[in-house]
């Protein structure tokens, strides 16, 4: 079962940043809606996904950061 947590959009760089939790994992994606690109990484604990959220959110609030440097960051 896969429930969505929270999102975060960035208006200014149409991506969108997804926290779910996916079976006994959590996950966290990326979307690109400009060159239709999606990416997906999953975490053991929900301490590790909100730590790699976070950062992907400062990210976002600093306006800084492609969706390649954004993929780096998980």
């Amino acid at each position: 079962m896969s429930n969505t947590i929270a999102v975060l959009e960035d208006l200014a760089g149409n991506q969108t940043i997804e926290f779910c939790k996916v079976g006994n994992e959590y996950m966290i994606g990326i979307t690109d809606r400009e060159e239709d690109k999606y990416i997906t990484r999953h975490y053991r604990t929900r301490k590790e996904a909100q730590f790699v959220f976070l950062n992907l959110s400062y990210a976002v609030l600093e306006g800084k950061y492609s969706f390649e440097q954004r993929k780096q960051l998980m």
